[in-house]
């Protein structure tokens, strides 16, 4: 398996993280560990996992019928 391309990683997360908080995110990188708005430091692996979870929060919004 592939390692992933870092730039890809973040580029994939930043679209996801916009489309559901409308406001792009303070992504700060030290020694391979990311902070996301001054929140905890995760791994490159946990941004995709993120990123999945918030794109299944926007493909929620988009398919939900509004009352």
């Amino acid at each position: 398996m592939a390692k992933p391309d870092k730039n890809d990683v973040i580029e994939e997360f930043t679209h996801a993280y916009t489309s559901v908080n409308g406001k792009r995110p303070d992504i700060q990188a030290k020694s391979g560990w990311y902070s996301i708005d001054g929140g905890k430091n995760v791994r490159l692996a946990q941004i995709q996992e993120m990123t999945a979870a918030l794109l299944a929060v926007s493909y929620t919004h988009l398919t939900l019928p509004t009352t």
